[in-house]
């Protein structure tokens, strides 16, 4: 990897429902072994999500799935979810009721107007290419390369790095379709992008977000 990535503290989570019926999702400390006092419950419908605000330097939880009916007869326990942005109540064909998604940062820099860099600005593990505008201590200005103008944590802000391997996924002409895949060179701001399906795209850094997750493909 060609920057340090840590795993950043998340103070709101998303739960969404994933599921076919609708479901209720509890949450609890890790460290209550009864479940007996949730900290959050929703009821669920198929499809639907909802926002957790969390404390400051809260811990570990764990999730609990029940059904939702008279009964609430319980589906599943996962246990110890820390510094997760995104929680998904999988489809029931699946071998585990709960998966968790964590936002990465890295450390901190000092950064001028016009530096082009990285940054992590929604809520997924990807990193899009963007510019300086205003600095600021505390969260400079930064215009993403698809116009978006927003103010960023620091920690969310990296070097414009995305050499050839790079894990990357490629919004397909533009159409709000991303395709994963690696990066086999580069010349400016173009990049020759080899898909995972086989295809290949010269495609504008615009169009292209780092997956910083898997920053560099594995090698054979």
């Amino acid at each position: 990897m060609f920057f340090v990535a840590s795993v950043a503290n998340a103070e709101t989570v998303e739960i969404s429902n994933q599921r076919s019926d609708k479901v209720k999702v509890c949450t609890y400390r890790t460290d209550d072994k009864s479940l007996v006092r949730a900290r959050k419950c929703w009821m669920m419908k198929p499809g639907r999500s909802a926002q957790w605000r969390r404390s400051e330097g809260e811990g570990a939880f764990d999730v609990r799935v029940f059904e939702a009916g008279a009964f609430e007869l319980p589906i599943c326990l996962k246990r110890n979810f820390s510094d997760s942005y995104r929680i998904e109540i999988t489809r029931a064909e699946m071998k585990t009721c709960a998966i968790s998604f964590v936002k990465q940062s890295v450390p901190v820099q000092s950064w001028n107007r016009l530096d082009r860099v990285l940054v992590n600005w929604g809520a997924d593990r990807f990193w899009y290419p963007a510019t300086v505008v205003n600095v600021s201590a505390d969260s400079p200005r930064v215009r993403i390369d698809n116009g978006l103008l927003v103010q960023i944590e620091p920690r969310y802000i990296a070097d414009l790095q995305i050499p050839p391997g790079a894990r990357v996924e490629v919004n397909w002409k533009g159409q709000g379709r991303w395709y994963p895949g690696y990066v086999e060179s580069f010349e400016g701001d173009m990049f020759n992008v080899q898909f995972d399906d086989g295809f290949k795209e010269n495609s504008p850094l615009r169009r292209i977000r780092l997956d910083i997750a898997h920053a560099v493909k594995a090698e054979k």
